[in-house]
């Protein structure tokens, strides 16, 4: 029997019906996600207005059709995905190769800006090299073709994720179930002190195997932009449910912070999750196309092959997926910061007089505390 969630009934109610999205057919989408929330037995993106249009629940449930999910999927689309510098992709295709001697044969050559190395200019260069050098050894190893632990995929497969971020001094990568910020934020805000009862105890934000997080000391608040999770089976009930559940209220928490440090405005905004199971990986990007609702996009799913024949059609297209990952965050995060500078002028001091001034409150539909499937057994998260 479904629960009734009063916290998610009094955020409904308190959206906007001029802020709603109501598509072509007059369906308000709102409407549609909060009606399924309230027949979910268990925890749903729909709760948290999180709409997931490769869901096929909706479809199937008669909720929207085939042409609604399309003009969802259309509405203020952001393009995730950059032309590469020409100079960088001959490079990448220069490994266009299917054995280990042509690759390091590739290898072994010394390009120009190796004679002049600046990381600044060529570290997308030299992460490439590192990258292919890996692959060719895990190649030689054979241990691609065996079961391996998660926290082997991490270090020996997916390190290229933790290293195309070395030329960033203002972003790190966290890896080993860190805390999210953003959802710990969000989990506490409304802690008060104790008076007729003790205090609530503190909450701890959603632990991810990656996160991408600005460099501050420890005692800021520091903007999030990527998270990932990882998994052995690609399609067991723990890695369905972290790419459609978990990651999904992650990456919301995380854009919903990100709005709060953009001065209140959503558009443009992205914050990008990776859901690695064994040798696949998948790129997810949740953005706002309407105030309320959270928009998540698949932008690819990609495979390793174990055989390094398929070198080219498995590796180099990987390699473009992170690079398109790092230039994505970079472009989120060079947009909040330029957002920022503008409302403190250097050259009107006027912003002085109302600096002190509340800011507006924004209505944002809460992330559902309900009862949730992790690990095939039953967690509940404050």
């Amino acid at each position: 029997m479904a629960r009734f969630h009063p916290a998610l009934e009094a955020s409904f109610h308190r959206l906007e019906e001029k802020n709603k999205w109501i598509l072509s057919t007059g369906k308000v989408v709102e409407d549609v996600l909060n009606k399924l929330s309230k027949s979910c037995l268990v925890d749903h993106p729909s709760c948290s207005m999180i709409l997931d249009l490769d869901d096929k629940t909706y479809i199937k449930e008669g909720l929207f059709t085939q042409e609604e999910i399309v003009e969802m999927k259309q509405k203020n689309l952001i393009g995730f995905v950059d032309t590469l510098p020409t100079d960088l992709a001959n490079y990448i295709n220069g490994f266009n190769c299917d054995n280990a001697k042509e690759l390091r044969a590739q290898l072994l050559k010394v390009q120009d800006w190796e004679h002049i190395y600046d990381s600044k200019k060529y570290h997308d260069f030299d992460w490439v090299k590192h990258t292919i050098f890996s692959f060719v050894r895990l190649y030689e190893s054979g241990n691609l073709k065996k079961i391996q632990k998660e926290t082997w995929y991490n270090s020996h497969v997916w390190s290229l994720i933790d290293t195309i971020f070395d030329d960033i001094d203002t972003l790190h990568v966290i890896r080993g179930e860190a805390a999210n910020a953003a959802s710990t934020r969000r989990k506490n805000m409304d802690r008060v002190i104790g008076s007729k009862d003790k205090i609530a105890r503190a909450f701890t934000g959603y632990k991810c195997d990656l996160i991408v997080r600005e460099e501050k000391a420890d005692h800021e608040y520091a903007d999030e932009y990527g998270v990932g999770e990882t998994a052995i089976h690609h399609l067991n009930t723990k890695t369905i449910e972290e790419k459609g559940i978990k990651l999904p209220k992650v990456m919301k928490d995380m854009l919903d912070k990100l709005v709060t440090s953009n001065q209140n405005e959503y558009q443009g905004l992205s914050i990008f999750g990776i859901q690695t199971s064994g040798l696949s990986i998948t790129l997810l990007a949740a953005d706002k196309p309407t105030p309320y609702i959270t928009r998540i996009s698949k932008i690819k799913d990609l495979s390793v092959s174990s055989d390094i024949s398929h070198f080219t059609r498995s590796i180099l297209p990987l390699i473009v997926l992170i690079w398109q990952f790092k230039q994505q965050i970079l472009k989120v995060k060079k947009k909040v910061s330029l957002n920022q500078k503008r409302n403190y002028p250097k050259d009107n001091s006027e912003w002085l007089n109302t600096c002190l001034e509340y800011d507006n409150v924004v209505i944002m539909p809460v992330t559902s505390t309900s009862t949730e499937y992790v690990n095939k057994r039953r967690k509940h998260y404050a």
